[in-house]
């Protein structure tokens, strides 16, 4: 039953303490007391003190209202201090603990002296390593017995060095035995003190590992102080646990404490010993917090060294470079913009040319050098223009051009006039140059560059310049331009803006954000596809404004630069934007407006070019999900509808024909083919029939046109055109498998679901492929187009036409012999072409030795009258060692000892590293004894080869390499004469048959 006095205890239900209460009734007492004798005349008013009761006047109240915030002045102070010296007694304790058990703090004097120490050991190492050298000669005769009467000789042999090592560790053992069964008790009770402190310490690390939970917790829902809390308060029973030094210092990160964020960081590497990435990763941004950009710059250098494949880390060095690089331009640009006023002050104080002067250069104000030849070009018209006006008489004040940056002014003050599409040292026709008195008619036109031209060139070849137009505001005023343009209908200067911004914001990214925030971006993207829902065709926009938009939008979401994700997002987010560039292409694909268009500055491919970068952008599923959407159902359809994006592409790439700049437009165009291989949805699209006018095709075709073309099209167009076939030739994808003729079987399609590979078989595309995967030119085939033509073989194979076609000795694909004849070769090191870099090199060369070997085992009959074929397949295959004991021949206990090392590059090295190219050597190899002669195997040592591989086969995680290698095996000990069962007996191979089997790995 509760306590009803308790009950009753008001400062414990109220919080207010009793003698507060009683003072309070004195008080109030007391000051009713005082109005009742000023009512009654006893108490005079002017010797009442209201004090006393709690009532101030205004100056007592100020006088309080001070003393109260001195008090809290000072209790404030006495709390920090206090903090203070709570952190300066946990960071010496820390750190003190951290130097005894991770060694000297890195600066101090303990840290020299180290430094200095291992200066000193690795100098006599050295001198060691001099001694040993002089020692190498007398090495050779280690054998020489009569040395070992001499005192001072050491064997130095590797074996006679870990006997050595193995006798010191037993009479270390022998030692610590002894002293054990000497010290029994003593050594128990140290045990189980040993066994108590770790018990102990995994408890409080299972206790502190809850609470860093909890903080991962706290900090997930972005509560960090409660978070740092809490790591803080695991940090009681785990200081050095490096995982809750780097939260800990990314909590101070988010709450921008960054001084704290250093401090943790700087913990955590001196645990992990100046090896922890997220510690300087954390650390360099708390860096470039306080302002200390290079000690950044350093710290992301350090985290990339030490991770090589940290894709954040590198990013964030390399948006931190562009950032330092970007404001350092800004600091110089705004030094130039004053030196060039002082200069326009110094220049236009001078005296303008008077009337009737000579009419030269000299006589007018030299201008200033031009870092643009644009403006270069500009800077002509004001020239002639003053030399025109002496040749008249007239007076000439204009002020010369003085700089870059005014010219830019100048340009953009004309476009917002509707001047941007004049042409500037216009020439009449029928004269040439400035001279007038000349009679002869050139028939020709003179016109310089336009207005609009020059700006976006003078953009183009200067940083400073973008910057400069960036931070004067010009850009937003084109901005402002471009907004106001779309409202009136055909407006010719929506391109000339359009191409601009295009220049302004190149590898801009602060330009690209104004962009977005601007509204700039979201009209550009508006002219992308408001032509496809106008029902007037008078007032679609026009083809030329359509290239310039493709060309601004593409610029506002490129990577140069810096990413602007506010680009990224908004485009990526528009569920319209890749239907009306699809739309735009489509249109462009048509003859006529190629031939018009292509001639254009900037050409047609920026629409090409921006297809290709949304459908490969991260940030933008979800136009690619609309797209996807909007073609569901192709896949039930006779042929692909018009509208579709690889009819506009293949469309366009077959009307190219007669374009000087055909070749670098197809390659734009095969790129965006290729990232529409990449869509699942789509792969089997590339294989539905195209109609074009009355020819009836499909993508497949046209990209193996490309392929084989190695006189016009561009080796990147080429490699490109694989790449999109071997994309599309990808398993899976729509749900339903393409049906091409009645006669295909389940299998058929089962192998193929998308019909990319029988569309290639149908095509002729076998013998493409075959052509340039086989062939030892370099011109035709270089390495990145043979790397990629064997691939898509090796796709190929898996089903049933192709590998009919490849097998038929009488067809035009016969491709066995082929391919054998080429694996030969490439095995013994008549490697094709050149590469870029050796690592280059290497991973193609590795890749074609892989799909030439699944190629030769997916035929069911081996080359016939290949030289090399079968050694070549025995020499993939791991190489046994020799025993050097019984004069170098390979015997039942060198065949067991792991293989010898190929080197890196070499076939036999892909081979062992990648047991899949084994398991195909040894089926290829199965393929070949089934029909070959064992004799060629069994002189090329493949019985050796084929026991060390089953020998040392624990290490495979691919279980059909030793099936193959088992079954290959086994057809070996079948042959005429029993040579090869007695060999197999002599390497104990059926012995390893037997234990594998027992084991369950066969």
């Amino acid at each position: 039953m509760p306590d009803p006095m308790a009950m009753l205890d008001m400062e414990k239900r109220t919080g207010i303490k009793k003698v507060e209460v009683d003072d309070w009734v004195k008080k109030t007492d007391a000051l009713q007391k005082a109005i009742a004798g000023i009512a009654d005349g006893s108490l005079d008013p002017d010797a009442v003190s209201l004090k006393k009761y709690g009532i101030l006047t205004e100056k007592e109240q100020k006088e309080e209202d001070a003393r109260r915030e001195k008090n809290r002045i000072e209790m404030a102070a006495r709390v920090a201090k206090d903090k203070a010296e709570e952190k300066e007694k946990e960071h010496e304790k820390w750190w003190s603990g951290a130097a005894f058990m991770y060694g000297p703090i890195v600066g101090s004097e303990d840290w020299l002296d180290e430094q200095n120490e291992k200066e000193n050991k690795q100098k006599l190492a050295r001198e060691k390593r001099s001694e040993e050298e002089k020692t190498v000669f007398l090495d050779r005769y280690s054998l020489d017995y009569n040395r070992w009467n001499e005192s001072n000789y050491v064997p130095s042999d590797p074996a006679s060095k870990e006997e050595a090592k193995i006798d010191e560790e037993k009479a270390d053992k022998i030692k610590m035995d002894t002293f054990e069964k000497a010290n029994s008790e003593w050594c128990e009770g140290q045990k189980e003190e040993i066994d108590e402190r770790n018990k102990k310490r995994d408890k409080q690390e299972k206790s502190a590992d809850v609470i860093r939970l909890k903080g991962n917790r706290k900090f997930a829902a972005k509560e960090f102080p409660q978070a740092v809390k809490l790591y803080k308060e695991a940090m009681t029973s785990t200081p050095y646990k490096t995982n809750i030094l780097t939260n800990l210092a990314q909590c101070f990160c988010k709450l921008k404490e960054w001084d704290e964020a250093v401090e943790f960081c700087n913990r955590a590497l001196h645990v992990d010993q100046q090896k922890n990435v997220k510690a300087f990763s954390r650390r360099a941004f708390a860096y470039d917090n306080l302002g200390r950009e290079e000690e950044a710059v350093a710290d992301l250098n350090e985290a990339v060294k030490i991770d090589k494949d940290n894709k954040d880390c590198k990013k964030q060095l390399e948006d931190l470079l562009q950032r330092m690089a970007t404001e350092r331009m800004e600091k110089k640009v705004g030094e130039m913009v004053v030196d060039e006023s002082k200069r326009v002050e110094a220049i236009r104080g001078g005296k303008a040319t008077a009337p009737g002067e000579a009419a030269t250069r000299e006589a007018l104000p030299p201008p200033p050098l031009f870092n643009s030849t644009s403006v270069k070009e500009a800077s002509k018209e004001w020239i002639e223009r003053g030399m025109e006006a002496m040749k008249n008489g007239e007076a000439f004040d204009e002020p010369p051009p003085v700089s870059d940056f005014e010219m830019l002014d100048q340009f953009v003050e004309r476009i917002a006039k509707g001047e941007g599409g004049q042409h500037l040292m216009e020439t009449p026709a029928g004269t040439t140059g400035t001279d007038t008195d000349t009679d002869t008619d050139t028939g020709s036109d003179l016109q310089g560059p336009t207005v609009a031209e020059l700006l976006a060139t003078s953009l183009n070849e200067q940083l400073s310049n973008r910057v400069y137009f960036r931070t004067s505001k010009n850009l937003n005023k084109l901005i402002s331009l471009l907004i106001s343009s779309l409202s009136k209908t055909g407006n010719g200067d929506t391109s000339i803006i359009l191409a601009a911004l295009s220049a302004a914001i190149l590898g801009e990214k602060k330009s690209k954000d104004i962009c977005y925030a601007e509204g700039g971006l979201a009209a550009g993207i508006s002219i992308l596809y408001s032509h496809r829902d106008c029902g007037d065709e008078a007032a679609r926009q026009p083809l030329q404004n359509l290239i310039r938009a493709s060309e601004f939008v593409g610029a506002c979401i490129d990577v140069e630069g810096g990413e602007s994700k506010g680009c990224v997002k908004l485009v990526g987010g528009d569920e319209e934007i890749l239907m009306g560039v699809g739309s735009i292409i489509l249109e462009l694909g048509d003859e006529k407006n190629l031939k018009k268009y292509s001639t254009m500055g900037g050409g047609i491919t920026p629409p090409l070019s921006l297809l290709r970068d949304i459908l490969s952008g991260s940030g933008c599923e979800k136009a690619k999900a609309s797209l996807v959407s909007q073609y569901a159902s192709v896949t039930t359809l006779a042929v692909l509808p018009k509208f579709h994006p690889i009819v506009g592409v293949v469309s366009l790439i077959g009307n190219l024909g007669g374009i000087s700049d055909g070749p670098n437009i197809r390659e734009h165009a095969v790129a965006c083919l290729s990232n529409i291989g990449l869509i699942p949805s789509f792969r089997s699209h590339f294989a539905l029939p195209i109609i074009l006018g009355q020819v009836q095709t499909n993508a497949v075709k046209t990209l193996l046109a490309i392929a084989r073309s190695h006189k016009t099209e561009t080796p990147a167009s080429r490699s490109l055109s694989l790449a999109c076939l071997m994309n599309a030739s990808i398993s899976g994808g729509s749900n339903q498998t393409i049906k091409h003729h009645k006669d295909e079987t389940d299998a058929d399609r089962l192998n193929d679901p998308n019909g990319i590979k029988r569309a290639i078989a149908r095509t002729g595309g076998l013998a493409v492929l075959l052509a340039l995967g086989t062939t030892d030119n370099g011109k035709i085939s270089p390495p990145v187009i043979k790397q990629r033509a064997v691939g898509l073989l090796g796709r190929c194979v898996t089903n049933p036409v192709c590998l009919e076609q490849l097998s038929d000795e009488k067809g035009d694909c016969y491709g066995v012999n082929k391919i054998g004849e080429a694996f030969g070769k490439i095995v013994f090191g008549k490697v094709w072409g050149s590469g870029g870099g050796e690592e280059a090199v290497s991973k193609q060369f590795a890749e074609i030795v892989t799909n030439y070997v699944r190629c030769l085992a997916a035929f069911k009959s081996p080359p016939s009258g290949v030289d090399g074929y079968v050694l070549g397949l025995v020499n993939m295959l791991p190489e046994p060692q020799k025993d050097k004991r019984e004069k170098g021949v390979i015997n039942a206990g060198s065949v067991c000892m792991p293989p010898i090392k190929k080197e890196e590059g070499s076939p036999a090295k892909f081979a062992m590293d990648d047991g899949t190219v084994l398991a195909n050597s040894c089926k290829a190899l199965i393929t070949y004894l089934d029909k070959g002669s064992l004799d060629s195997v069994l002189n090329c040592g493949g019985m050796e080869r084929l026991v060390c591989l089953l020998a040392n086969s624990s290490s495979l995680k691919n279980e059909s390499c030793r099936k193959n290698a088992a079954s290959a095996m086994a057809r070996l000990v079948k042959g005429e004469g029993g040579k090869a069962m007695k060999r197999c007996r002599e390497l104990r191979g059926m012995e390893i048959l037997v234990e594998l089997g027992q084991n369950g790995k066969l």
